[in-house]
């Protein structure tokens, strides 16, 4: 979609953004299904791995379902952003935020063990979601 959102940006931003929320509907609507899906049928994915700790790894399944919608989230933002060529900030919140994933997550497992880890994917998530946001509101403004 890249080529095609750049091609538009060029002639329109609203094109642009037209065309990025008609097909992102579609990805999150079949995103939003997987979710759903995932979450009721959580105890029969864990048990069909594992039939050891099958409460927490549910609880760790439905953290995890969180960063999934982060990630929703911001996908169509970032393609955005990437077309209207910021690549420069991009490329600093992607080398900021595995360093801040790295602190982070030696905090959280060394103190909430396995669960830490999920904790610390749901961070880096909405740190990135946040900052793309904040990029994205920033050069709405000033254009």
């Amino acid at each position: 979609m890249l080529p095609k959102i750049s091609q538009q940006i060029q002639i329109d931003k609203e094109i642009a953004k037209k065309t990025i929320k008609n097909t992102y509907f579609f990805v999150i609507l079949f995103m939003f299904i997987e979710v759903v899906l995932i979450y009721w049928f959580r105890e029969e994915i864990i048990e069909y791995f594992t039939l050891t700790n099958v409460s927490l790894l549910k609880n760790l399944l439905i953290f995890s379902l969180i960063g999934i919608v982060l990630v929703i989230v911001n996908c169509p933002i970032f393609l955005y952003l990437t077309a209207l060529d910021r690549k420069q900030v991009l490329m600093r919140i992607s080398l900021t935020a595995p360093v801040f994933g790295i602190i982070f997550g030696v905090a959280f497992i060394y103190t909430f063990g396995i669960t830490g880890s999920i904790f610390t994917v749901i961070f880096i998530e909405l740190y990135y979601t946040v900052s793309l946001l904040l990029i994205y509101k920033k050069d709405k403004l000033t254009k």
